[in-house]
């Protein structure tokens, strides 16, 4: 029995395995963005699909500090004309887009940015510019005070939900201006590219271990040596 034709069998399985892995990511950005009719800097919030092949399907924010609202939304731009942006609101109706607050164009006032999209694929992004609103009508909050760096208020959560099921959520933790003018946060969760690659079911999780060709390779020497022991010692004579 050829022993190294059975380790390169041994690795030729592992790479295929591991060339199936893959993650579901994301990345949010927030700039501010200057505008003539408001004393502060509204923010700009930015989707980013960072997924091996998934697309983003929903996207959910809070406002974090409640004495602040969403209200009118200035302009969304799309890294892809394909991309189709719908304002809309969580499966149960508590969380909904201002322009679902009241009906009509005219938007109203909430807690939460709620989206869905279509063609949201990987690479792509959609950017939001919002009004971000006192609820006592005074001035406008920073929303590097409002949505996170909140000290005792609580920061915006959020929730991205991909083509294959899976959603991550969470809170933005308090964040820093990055050498390039804005803030960021960054997820990810790796899934196995075949059930990546299902729409609508559930990634499977790689297993927190798995088999790689390096321990085999160091093993070879001595299986090669034990091979020969068995023929010396079985030899008919």
């Amino acid at each position: 029995m050829n022993l190294r034709l059975i380790v390169a069998a041994i690795l030729s399985m592992t790479v295929a395995t591991a060339a199936q892995a893959g993650s579901v990511a994301f990345r949010l950005e927030f700039r501010s963005v200057p505008t003539a009719q408001f004393e502060v800097p509204q923010p700009q919030i930015k989707l980013i699909d960072t997924s091996t092949q998934n697309a983003i399907t929903y996207f959910e924010i809070g406002v974090g500090n409640t004495a602040a609202n969403y209200h009118t939304i200035y302009q969304t731009i799309r890294s892809s004309t394909a991309i189709v942006v719908t304002p809309s609101q969580s499966t149960d109706g508590t969380k909904k887009h201002p322009l679902r607050v009241t009906s009509g164009s005219t938007p109203g006032h909430s807690n939460f940015l709620v989206y869905q999209y279509s063609n949201f694929l990987p690479s792509r992004s959609v950017a939001v510019t919002v009004d971000l609103d006192a609820d006592n009508l005074g001035p406008d909050p920073l929303f590097d005070r409002t949505l996170f760096n909140n000290g005792t208020a609580p920061n915006a959560s959020y929730g991205v939900k991909f083509s294959n099921g899976i959603f991550l959520s969470g809170s933005l933790p308090d964040l820093t201006k990055n050498t390039s003018g804005f803030y960021s946060l960054s997820r990810s969760q790796t899934v196995s590219l075949t059930a990546a690659a299902s729409q609508g079911s559930t990634a499977i999780p790689l297993p927190n271990a798995v088999w790689t060709g390096a321990p085999m390779l160091a093993m070879l020497p001595a299986l090669q040596f034990l091979r020969r022991r068995w023929a010396t010692a079985y030899r008919v004579k």
